[in-house]
């Protein structure tokens, strides 16, 4: 498996530098610092943290989702479907769930049992590898030097159209 991720990480690097664009190497040297980053965090706090996720449409409807990572495994998972009321700004839910346990992946809605290292691990093999002919490619590390965004959005479309990861929070429990 680490061969494999090795060999994806070393032909996205190939692709990057026969060069469609010099932001894609960019992409890359942050998504680097940012991973190994990542890897003094965990050696520090231990590999059991919480993370949140979200999703926010142009229309207003957004999600929330809370994992709970407790020695490298998802061992919970909160979800929450809501809007914002226009004329009072109060947050109605529509739709929640907490799952642990037996119950862990029951439900189709929310971010999928991932952890942070998986996240990681689709960033470069699943987003960063879109392209930038036919797509606009981020990476942003903005939780002290973890990665808080990476995905693509596809050229010329308009709304909700980010594919890929965005991580709002991470507390660690350890």
């Amino acid at each position: 498996m680490k061969i494999l991720k090795l060999v994806l990480v070393v032909l996205f690097l190939m692709m990057v530098s026969c060069g469609e664009d010099d932001n894609d190497f960019s992409l890359i040297t942050d998504f680097k610092t940012s991973k190994a980053k990542w890897e003094q965090q965990k050696s520090i706090h231990g590999n059991s943290y919480t993370y949140q996720t979200t999703f926010i449409s142009w229309t207003g409807y957004r999600t929330m989702t809370e994992l709970t990572i407790k020695d490298g495994i998802v061992i919970s998972r909160l979800y929450e479907a809501f809007e914002i009321n226009g004329p009072n700004g109060q947050k109605e839910i529509i739709d929640s769930y907490f799952e642990q346990g037996t119950d862990l992946g029951s439900n189709e809605n929310g971010a999928n049992l991932l952890t942070i290292d998986q996240l990681y691990d689709s960033c470069i093999s699943d987003y960063l590898t879109a392209g930038t002919k036919d797509n606009k490619l981020y990476f942003e590390a903005k939780l002290d030097g973890t990665m808080s965004t990476c995905g693509y959005v596809p050229n010329g479309c308009v709304d909700d159209c980010f594919f890929g990861v965005q991580i709002n929070s991470i507390i660690w429990t350890n």
